[in-house]
């Protein structure tokens, strides 16, 4: 709509204070927005954008704002400050039984992307310095990706800061609880972090998706689950019901679709995942339920049953296909995507991955109803060495 919000946060503001916002826009003059002080310590205003110049990973232009306190034409404070005008959204498909299209600034885009997990040799969770943090951005780039999924995870801003100005797109995942840990003080703590994340992250341009959950984690975890799966042979009905009724899962997923519902209303400018979906054999109860991205996840280091698998799925995602949801839930226009693949998986040992990284891209990239691809992964971690 060319125009911009500001909400400033000011202590110790008199009567005679001026609260400004200064925006530079990249292609012309910069001009003055005087923000309105009528909420006491905030204060807020709109501004037009003019001219409006759209950010992409290829060209990340920038409007510079600078927030100045001004006493009597004095300037008492100063904050330096940036924002990016651009849209994510999907368009319809050719074919109206095809998933929808990836759309950045209302036009079409194919994703090349990388998982991001974002661990250091030296830090473990923390990069020694923000180099670090800038370069792992420029190799992703000057490998040919122009997607990265921060892998659950909520990052650096220092990173979020160099995929804004160098110019890269980001699903921003958020930490999932571990094993057993679908708790009632679980989901309250997963609640308030994810408010938390939105609110300290929403104004990233480079930022365009954000993923609730990966997999099954935090939801029995794939330990637990097991245990469920083949369960002792000695096993009571009672605890066979009770493992049936934790493998249909249907409390979490009702929880699931709240947290999505609630993440749609904190943040209604970005695509949001329910769940990064890995389509275990035994678990057909482990879907999406109502998501904006259709994702998968595979692991096969064999070109047959690679090749075979990438066919099956694309096959099956279709409008009101009923594949990769559980019950009750179905294909609407969200795009597909791989959020996850590779010819080595964790714990795999140390193997050469550049041979199945060629022929499992190669094959996703024939199949023109998928939106975005993401290899696992731009670097090694201890216990996936497929980087």
């Amino acid at each position: 709509q060319g125009r911009v919000s500001f909400e400033l946060f000011c202590h110790g503001l008199t009567d005679n204070i001026a609260v400004v916002a200064d925006i530079i826009p990249p292609e012309a003059q910069p001009h003055r927005a005087t923000l309105d002080r009528t909420g006491g310590e905030i204060a807020r205003g709109d501004a037009e954008v003019y001219p409006v110049s759209l950010w992409d990973p290829g060209d990340p232009k920038l409007y510079r704002v600078i927030f100045r306190l001004l006493e009597d034409n004095r300037e008492i404070d100063v904050v330096r400050s940036y924002f990016g005008m651009r849209k994510i959204g999907t368009v319809p498909a050719a074919s109206t039984d095809s998933p929808a299209m990836l759309s950045l600034n209302n036009k079409p885009i194919y994703l090349r992307g990388a998982l991001y997990q974002s661990y250091y040799p030296d830090g473990i969770y923390t990069a020694g310095d923000a180099r670090t943090l800038r370069n792992d951005i420029a190799f992703a780039r000057e490998a040919g990706f122009d997607f990265l999924r921060i892998h659950i995870k909520l990052d650096d801003p220092l990173l979020l800061y160099y995929a804004d100005t160098l110019g890269i797109l980001l699903m921003q995942d958020f930490p999932n609880f571990g094993e057993g840990g679908d708790t009632p003080l679980g989901r309250q703590r997963f609640e308030a972090m994810m408010r938390a994340g939105i609110d300290r992250d929403f104004n990233h341009p480079s930022i365009v998706a954000w993923c609730i959950f990966n997999e099954t984690w935090g939801f029995g975890g794939q330990t637990e689950l097991m245990k469920l799966i083949m369960p002792a042979t000695r096993a009571s009905k009672e605890e066979k019901r009770k493992a049936a009724e934790k493998l249909a899962n249907t409390s979490s997923f009702q929880w699931v679709h709240e947290m999505w519902k609630l993440a749609k209303s904190l943040d209604p400018t970005r695509l949001i995942e329910d769940m990064s979906v890995v389509a275990w054999e035994h678990l057909a109860a482990y879907g999406h339920v109502d998501t904006d991205i259709n994702s998968w996840h595979f692991y096969i280091d064999d070109y047959d049953r690679a090749k075979t698998h990438i066919e099956n799925v694309i096959a099956q995602t279709h409008r009101g296909s009923t594949f990769n949801f559980i019950e009750g839930y179905q294909q609407r226009d969200a795009p597909l995507i791989n959020s996850e693949y590779g010819g080595v998986g964790a714990l795999d040992g140390d193997r050469d991955v550049s041979w199945s990284f060629k022929f499992l891209t190669n094959e996703l990239r024939r199949h023109g109803q998928l939106s975005a691809y993401i290899f696992t992964e731009l670097t090694d971690v201890e216990w996936g060495y497929n980087g």
